[in-house]
């Protein structure tokens, strides 16, 4: 009867250890969940600033461009100034349309990925997977032409201030 009622207590002792292992384990995937989640937000926070950056940077520039140049606009010996301009105002016109269209496929991408953690079976989630890296590569090439037509557009207006030797001192 001994032996009986240690066996029960050795049964009932190891439940608990294995119990308690199992709620450890739980607290950690909860707690690996929430950094993986908390991480995810806050690229998905640092996208949308990158995205609105792109946007303000270009249409602040087009703005300053198109203010100085407005005194200049139809007067002679300004020709080149303006036209200069305009394909200055132009390339942050793409620019900020870049960055437009990178918010649009930011948002497709992240329907296909959290899609994917939403279907059953491995192929389908592939598949989800990769549309999701597609959208995502095509999201990050219109960001970085965002980022060069406003290098460009900054070029051009540049090139066009140096064509009218404006700012040149005199002899």
């Amino acid at each position: 009867m001994t032996d009986e009622v240690r066996t029960q207590a050795d049964h009932k002792r190891e439940m608990m250890i294995r119990q308690e292992r199992t709620e450890h384990d739980w607290r950690l995937y909860e707690a690996k969940i929430a950094m993986y989640v908390a991480h995810n937000t806050a690229i998905i926070d640092f996208a949308g600033m990158a995205i609105k950056g792109i946007i303000l940077a270009n249409s602040a520039a087009a703005g300053a461009v198109l203010i100085f140049v407005g005194p200049f606009w139809g007067k002679p010996g300004y020709e080149k100034l303006t036209e200069g301009a305009l394909a200055g105002v132009s390339t942050f016109a793409q620019g900020i349309l870049a960055a437009i269209i990178c918010a649009m496929l930011s948002y497709i991408t992240q329907q296909f990925y959290s899609g994917a953690d939403m279907r059953d079976g491995d192929t389908l989630k592939k598949r989800f997977r990769w549309v999701g890296g597609f959208f995502h590569v095509l999201a990050l090439i219109a960001a970085v032409a965002g980022v060069l037509s406003f290098a460009v557009g900054a070029c051009d207006g540049l090139r066009a201030l140096e064509a009218t030797r404006l700012f040149q001192p005199a002899p």
